[in-house]
Order: C-alpha cells, then sequence, then structure tokens
C-alpha cells in the first residue's frame, strides 16, 4: 500500500518555518483520497554557544552544606543569601507549608527511584528528580512515565564532573555540553524542552559556575535537608526519623534513591506531612512563587 501513496511538498530541514505535506492514494477502481500534514521546523533550543568573558568571577569551588533546621525553623546555608539571588540560586522555598522532594539519580547499578515514583503517584504527589544524561537515555520510558505524571526532570549534567573544573576558558565548551547534551537527549525521550533547573552535581561550584549556569538560561537548586543517605544504607525507621526530625516551612529535600531507606519511609513521610497541613511542589515553582511573596 505504502508504494501507491504520492507526496507533495517538501520540507527544508534547514529553515524554520512550516511546511505542508499533502498524501494522496488511489484504489483499484481508481477513487483517490488524500490527507494533509503540517510540519514545522524549530530552531534546536539545545544548539546554545556561550560567549566566555568570565574570568573576573571567583572559580574557588565550595561544598554545599546546611544548618539542619532546630525546631523545625528555616535554616541557612553556605552561601550568601545576595549571592545566591544575584544567580537565581535557591537552597529553600519561600515561608509557607511546603515541602520540595528532589532525588538526585546518578545512574547507580541499585536503585528505588521506580519504587519511590510510585509511592508518589500513589499520594498524588510530585517531585523534581535531578537526571544525568545517561541515565535519561536509557531509561526513556520511565522518564516520559515521570514526566507524564506531573514530575520535573531537572538537569544533573552530561558526566557527573566537578563542574569548576571545566570553568575556565579552555573547557567551557565541555561545560556547556554537559548541560545542552542533555537537554538535548531530554528533548528527544520527550519530545519537549527540558525545564530550566540544574543542581550541581555533589553540590560543588563557584561564583564563576554559578553565572555560567545563569547564562545558560539555569536557575540552581541546592538543598536545605539532607543526611549521607549516598554513604550506607540505612533502615526506613532511620529514614523516617531523619525526615521528620528536620523539617521546615519550604524545606527542599534532597534523598538518594539509591538507599532503600528512603523508599521504606517515603509513604509514612508523606501522610505525616499532608497531616500537619504541608503540600508538595516541584522546585521550578520556586522562583515564581517567592517573588510573590
Amino acid at each position: 500500500m505504502s508504494k501507491k501513496v504520492k507526496c507533495t511538498g517538501s520540507v527544508n530541514m534547514k529553515k524554520q518555518g512550516t511546511y505542508t505535506l499533502t498524501y494522496t492514494v488511489k484504489d483499484n477502481s481508481g477513487n483517490a483520497a488524500s490527507v494533509q500534514r503540517s510540519v514545522q521546523v524549530c530552531a534546536d533550543p539545545t544548539a546554545t554557544k556561550l560567549y566566555y568573558d568570565h574570568d573576573s568571577y571567583d572559580n574557588t569551588m565550595e561544598e554545599w552544606w546546611f544548618n539542619k533546621s532546630k525546631d523545625h525553623q528555616r535554616t541557612t546555608g553556605a552561601k550568601d543569601e545576595k549571592l545566591l539571588k544575584k544567580y537565581d540560586a535557591y537552597y529553600q522555598g519561600p515561608k509557607e507549608k511546603v515541602i520540595y522532594l528532589t532525588f538526585d539519580e546518578g545512574g547507580n547499578d541499585i536503585t528505588y527511584i521506580k519504587q519511590i515514583a510510585d509511592v508518589l503517584k500513589k499520594n498524588n504527589v510530585q517531585a523534581t528528580y535531578f537526571l544525568t544524561r545517561n541515565y535519561i537515555k536509557t531509561e526513556a520510558d520511565f522518564i516520559r512515565q515521570l514526566v507524564k505524571d506531573g514530575n520535573v526532570i531537572g538537569n544533573h549534567s552530561w558526566h557527573h564532573y566537578d563542574m569548576t573544573t571545566l570553568a575556565n576558558a579552555a573547557s567551557i565548551d565541555t561545560f556547556v555540553a554537559e548541560i545542552t547534551e542533555t537537554e538535548k537527549t531530554y528533548m528527544e525521550v520527550t519530545g519537549q524542552p527540558m525545564k530550566k533547573v540544574f543542581r550541581f552535581p555533589k553540590g560543588g561550584s563557584s561564583e564563576r559556575a554559578m553565572k555560567l549556569v545563569k547564562d545558560l538560561g539555569y536557575s540552581n537548586y541546592f538543598w536545605s535537608h539532607a543526611y549521607y543517605d549516598y554513604a550506607s544504607d540505612v533502615s526506613g525507621t532511620e529514614a523516617l526519623k531523619t525526615m521528620m526530625d528536620h523539617y521546615h516551612e519550604g524545606a527542599i529535600y534532597l534523598l538518594h534513591p539509591s538507599n532503600k531507606g528512603n523508599y521504606e519511609a517515603m509513604d509514612t513521610f508523606i501522610k505525616n506531612m499532608k497531616e500537619l497541613g504541608y503540600s508538595f511542589k516541584t522546585v521550578d515553582t520556586i522562583p515564581a512563587d517567592a517573588k510573590d511573596k
């Protein structure tokens, strides 16, 4: 049948615009039927070339740290608030009863990320998943389901490098590729542009690296709640205690789905927080919410 279909019209993949293709087919009696389809050629949103003029910015790498919340009061972090604001960086949301669950997945051999996603879906909770390019590529079906369920996929770079080592004139193309190649893969997998949500691998950053990330159109998200869940497994009871001991208004939780305890504690944690009047949001809502406060 396909040999009998004639197509008229053409598409210039090098020129942006909308093109119309007409498909016509005839049956053995000579009766013809036709249908038109429109094809839109768009600019590649990941074809980014960043002009490097950033040597005047400090490139001293600093790991992210924060003061644990006491008595569920809001906390402070490693960097000056004015510096964070300057580069669209956040470690907590506005002062309201909202928790921002975030999960960092670098492609571990053992992970409970899919089980955690099922728990969140059952509780009608959306989260932000900071994922590397290779994970997005190899888990395409899962990524599409996460997006369908209303979750946000954050950019966690291509190779999980220390980005400050690439924040220089000699390596700027690699720095950019770490982010844009992840964007490109996300678009190939989902058919939609990636939200401009970034987290530095292992939280290591510098003023220069934050400036570069902002110049690429991204906001950066640190965290105000975390524990050593990446170092060794904990029980669900231990994980739940840690999550409950240090919650506060606007808390951004960093959790690693490689730890089974986080999975085992998640359902109870969500239910507990809802009983306390808290809701859950994705981190991309923070900038707009913060402006309203």
